[in-house]
Parts: C-alpha cells; structure tokens; sequence
C-alpha cells in the first residue's frame, strides 16, 4: 500500500500529510537572537519538480529560506537563515507544529547526557526533551519516521515544543544545510531505516552508515572486560587470577579490556600515559605480556574521550609537556586541543606509548559529555566532529585501520553518532547494573529500541553482562541475539562455563547474527513491562530466524509469536520453530502461532527454520540461537515434530 507524503504551505505554517492523514499541521518559525525573538513571514513559495522553496522575512533577517526535497515517501527539510544578530546558543531556532491524530509514538531521547531511551508518550506535550527520532503511527494506519539531522553548525532535536536547531555557542548568526527527513513505510523498522539511506544518499547524513563501514574481528569473538569484576579495585594480581581461571575452565576468551581503574589520576584529571604506579608498579607493558602470557588474547585499554573523566590535572608533567595540544577551557577544565590537529598529535603520542605496551584495542568513553563540556565555548557539533577525527586518525595510525579496534562508549547522543568518521562499534546502552535487581527491564528495553536507528550507522554492543547472576540466562539469550560483540565482566572464580558455551564455538567464535535484535512488530509501540505482556525481539541469518522472549513485567505473562509479527519473513511460508531451554519444536505459520506463559523473569530463545518440500535444515541446538550456526541437519519436519 503506497502512503505518499504531501505537503502544503501557507502563512499559517506547513502541513503535512501521509496520504488523506494530517501528519503535521502549521509548521512555522520562530528565531532566536540575542537582540529578542523573530517571527518571519512567508513571502514566497516557488516550486520546481521535487523541489519547494520557502522564502521569509523579518526585520533583524538578512536572508532566510526552507527547501524541502520530495518524493513520494520522503521529505527532506533544509535551512539557509543569516540573521543580524547571534543566534541564542539553545535554540536558535524553533518551528512549532501540531500533530494530527497518532495510535502510536516513539520518541528516541537522551534520558541521561550519554545514552538514548524510548519514550511511549502519544501526546506532542508529553514528548521528551532533544528527541532524536519519533516514530509515529498515525490515524490511517501508516507509519511516519521523522529524523532530525545534525550538520556542521548546528544539532536539531524533537521536543514538545516543536522541532530546535541549536548551534551551543555564542556569536553564530548563520544555519545551514539540512535539519529534518521524513519518511513513510509500510512498518516502523523499514520506515527508520529507509529515511537512514535516504537521507544518506541525500548527503543529508555526512558520515558512513554501517553498510560502509569496516567492522573489526573482535566482534565476532568473545571477550572479557574488568569494569564489573573489579570496578577500580584492580592489580596485577586480580588480572593474572582471572586469565588462569580463563585456562583452567577452558573458556574460550578472544579479547580482554582493561578498563577504568589502570591510570595514574587524582582528583578525576589524568597525571600521565602509565599505568597508576601504585597499582602496576612494573608498568602497563609488564601487566600486558604478563596477560598474553597465559591467555593467546589481543588486550585492549580504557580511556576517556577528554583524556580522563574531568581532563588532564592542571600543573602535571604531562600537561606541561603537551601544552601546545591542549585546550583549557572557561571552566578551568583541560581538554585535548579543539583544533583537531593538535589534537591528533597529543592523541598520537599517548596511542604511540601505549602501541609500544603491546595493546591492540581501544575502549573511549564518555563521550556523551563532550557537549557539555565544550557548551558555549564552541559550535558542538563541529567541535565534537574535530575530536572524534582527530582521535579516531590516531586509532588507524596505531592499531590498524580501516576497522578500527574500537569501542565507543557513553556516546549515543546525536553530536557523538553523526560525526564519527570510521569506527563502527558503538554501546547501544546504559551500563549493564549487577547489583541492581530490577535494571534489566529498563536495559532491554533501551538496547531494543536504540538498535532500529543506531544499527543504522553502527555495530550495537548491547554491553558486558555475568554468567552467574539471577539474570545470567536472560542476558545470555538477549547479547546471543543482539548481533554485537559479546563479553562478559565476571568476577575471579565465577565465570560458568554452561552459561557461555552456547554463544560461541570453541575457539571463542560467537555465532552472531549480521544484523541487530529489534522488537517485532506489535511491540513496537508498546511499553511492554507496562502493558504486563512479553517483549519479543527477532533477528535473522540467511533464511533462517529467531526470537527471544522476555517476561520484563512484575507478573506472569501471557501472548504469542505470529508469523505477522516478523519483519521480513514470509507470511505465507511453513517454518519449523525449536526453543532452546524447553528443546521443543513447534509448526509456525499463519494458522500456527507459538502460543506464550512467561512466568515472572522467564526468557525463551526461539530458532525458526524454514520447511522446504517437507524438509528442513536445522543449526546447532545446543546453542541458544541454532539459527545463527552452520546447518548441522537435514531431515523431514515430520520427523521432528512427532519425536
């Protein structure tokens, strides 16, 4: 069914719509500047082909025009606005509008300064702050993306008040360059991901998507990471125990992650590139090759998109020594340089130190923070576009390139997403929280809803989890499923051995999925732990599928898998499904769902085979997913379903 885009325009604002269906109604300007606020009016509309240009004017105006590209399901909004005094630094400029009729909405917004989540709110007033995507399903049943877009002097955002373009800093008076793409589909995951390529062959998106990406080896190997198993309480000792713990249980880690906890720092402020003395008094190269030693692992380190969590401690022999690299900013904070070639030179001296330490991979975190960091001292998105160059030209030069041996991390914000030049690993979410016993709904439901749009430009790394916690078998199933890097953070003397092995093979080769976990179709618009019914998430290999199911509500649930809830399959085929923990296969197509009672925390891992003359070609079902390994048989559906 075609759900063309149509747009009009008058003085009273523009509106949209999905065919018969009011999309948004009265979109206008609104213009703010240090001298007061600006109300243009529409002076002309000219239109030639797929092209519509609007012209306004006001006092305090120099120039100002829209121009909206369209096609039948896209519409891409462009800005050329000089005005005569600086632009407020957030927001510079607002286009209000109202909303037509919608059944359902997602709103993508960052509910902490580094990580996006959904929200489920229909009503535009209850709609969050710097929104970065709204999926909407209007009236009419058709379903509407609408991706703000970030360009070199401005961020854009979706909120309540309507759509905000924000420079970050004073004494900007011009924007240009593309804000906002539209797009319509038959469904909400086509619909996000064809205003992605869209917007992408538009150039409207500046960066490669993943399509054009390298992606590194370590994310198809399994890996182990310190965050969880010692926080900052880390030695040597602690390392060298849970490398031989590794060995003796004969768990196949590939990677392994020093993370924060192995710097010389005071106060939060980095004091130089070795390792903390106190901790690692033969250094960082002797903590590495006394790790390579037992285990045959590429190591990588933790370190900070700023350097450290609050820069570089003022006064230090490292910032007396870089000084000509680095920036101090009005907060007093010291930051590698805004220039971005100063920048990659204080960069390539630490990556220089710590190549020559034996270290083969990055992990650069909290880059979420780059934005407040640098609020009002620089345009942000150009400024975060400059350090995410400049550290990511270091990382080729000395760990290998094209596919850089990197993990960003706590950088989900549009700032940090749009303006990575290479890397393809990104953390689709917050923090894996072991200790906290009620995290893991709102941790499944933030990497669920990220990974529709975030897969679009990046590998999701769904973050490290621990093979034995009340939550290990739900963690599993979700990180086997999510097509990203898996790796665990377990203390010394509890990794299980049961819980990992049906990730991978055994030589630590995971069986992972190409593409991302994202919710089904009728989850979509639904907060499932509210609604006290099953999230379902699907994946794919070839022509094979797969489900997982989590109970995330405070009470049993009950529901079922439809064929018609699947993206991309075919609603008229026969399909085999076999569950992991239950070993039971099941008849799937349009008259047989798979019919669901979760009790509380329960989780099923569904394999979905396709019969083919009767036959079917079933993976390795001692895997969570047997639908992600080789085909390991052949044999009659029959036979399977009356064993």
């Amino acid at each position: 069914m075609k759900q063309p885009l149509l747009l009009t325009a008058d003085p009273e604002g523009i509106s949209v719509f999905c065919g018969a269906n009011l999309l948004l109604k009265n979109l206008k300007p609104v213009i703010n500047t240090d001298a007061g606020q600006i109300i243009p009016k529409l002076k002309e509309v000219s239109e030639v082909k797929d092209k519509i240009t609007l012209f306004y004017a006001a006092n305090g105006i120099r120039r100002f025009k829209l121009t909206v590209n369209k096609a039948e399901r896209s519409l891409v909004f462009c800005i050329d606005l000089e005005t005569e005094q600086p632009l407020n630094q957030y927001p510079g400029v607002v286009f209000n509008f109202d909303i037509g009729r919608v059944t359902g909405t997602v709103n993508i917004y960052p509910n902490k300064i580094w990580w996006t989540y959904p929200s489920f709110a229909r009503s535009k007033k209850d709609w969050p702050e710097r929104g970065q995507l709204t999926v909407v399903k209007n009236g009419g049943g058709q379903i509407i993306s609408l991706l703000p877009l970030p360009q070199k002097n401005f961020l854009t955002h979706i909120s309540s008040r309507g759509i905000e373009l924000s420079a970050g800093c004073g004494g900007v008076t011009a924007m240009n360059g593309t804000f906002l793409s539209i797009y319509t589909a038959s469904e909400p995951i086509k619909s996000i991901q064809e205003n992605f390529r869209n917007a992408r062959q538009m150039k409207a998106i500046t960066v490669p998507l993943l399509s054009e990406r390298k992606i590194p080896g370590f994310v198809d190997e399994f890996g182990w990471c310190s965050w969880d198993a010692f926080y900052r309480d880390m030695n040597e000792e602690k390392f060298i125990a849970k490398m031989k713990e590794f060995k003796e249980k004969n768990i196949p880690v590939k990677w392994v992650i020093i993370d924060d906890g192995w710097l010389h720092q005071k106060d939060n402020k980095l004091l130089g590139f070795e390792a903390d003395p106190a901790k690692f008094p033969l250094g960082l190269k002797h903590l590495i090759s006394q790790i390579k030693s037992i285990l045959d692992v590429k190591v990588g380190v933790w370190h900070a998109f700023t350097s450290y969590w609050d820069g570089i401690a003022p006064g230090s022999e490292l910032e007396k020594q870089y000084s000509d690299y680095l920036t101090t900013l009005p907060s007093g904070a010291i930051i590698p340089s805004l220039d971005p070639e100063k920048a990659y030179k204080f960069w390539s001296a630490w990556h220089s130190f710590l190549r020559d330490c034996s270290v083969d991979m990055l992990k650069i975190d909290n880059q979420g923070s780059y934005m407040p960091t640098v609020l009002g001292t620089a345009v942000v998105s150009e400024a975060a576009r400059n350090a995410h160059t400049a550290v990511e030209r270091s990382v080729a030069e000395h760990f290998g390139s094209p596919a850089l041996p990197l993990i960003n991390c706590m950088g989900n914000p549009q700032e940090n997403v749009f303006n990575r030049p290479v890397s393809a690993v990104n953390r689709n979410s917050d923090d894996f929280f072991p200790n906290d016993n009620d995290s893991f709904a709102a941790h499944i439901v933030q990497n669920a809803w990220n990974a529709p749009w975030h897969s679009m430009l990046y590998v999701c790394d769904f973050d490290m989890w621990w093979s034995s916690h009340p939550d290990a078998y739900r963690s599993a199933v979700l990180r086997a499923l999510s097509g990203g890097p898996v790796y665990v953070s377990d203390k010394i003397g509890e990794s299980d051995f049961k819980k990992i092995a049906p990730l991978c093979d055994e030589k630590g080769r995971l069986y992972r999925f190409p593409g991302a976990a994202m919710p089904t179709y009728d989850c979509f618009f639904t907060d499932c732990r509210a609604a006290e019914k099953p999230l379902k998430l699907f994946n794919k290999k070839g022509d094979n599928f797969a489900v997982g199911v989590w109970n995330i509500s405070d009470v049993p649930a009950d529901g079922e898998i439809s064929i018609s809830d699947i993206p991309r399959i075919d609603s008229g085929g026969r399909y085999l499904a076999y569950e992991y923990f239950s070993k039971k296969y099941r008849l799937f197509d349009l008259e047989n769902s798979i019919k669901l009672s979760l009790a509380k925390g329960e989780v099923q891992a569904w394999s979905i085979y396709p019969i083919r003359d009767g036959k079917v070609k079933t993976g390795d079902c001692s895997k969570y997913f047997g639908a992600a390994t080789p085909v390991i048989r052949e044999v009659p559906a029959s036979s399977l379903l009356n064993g």
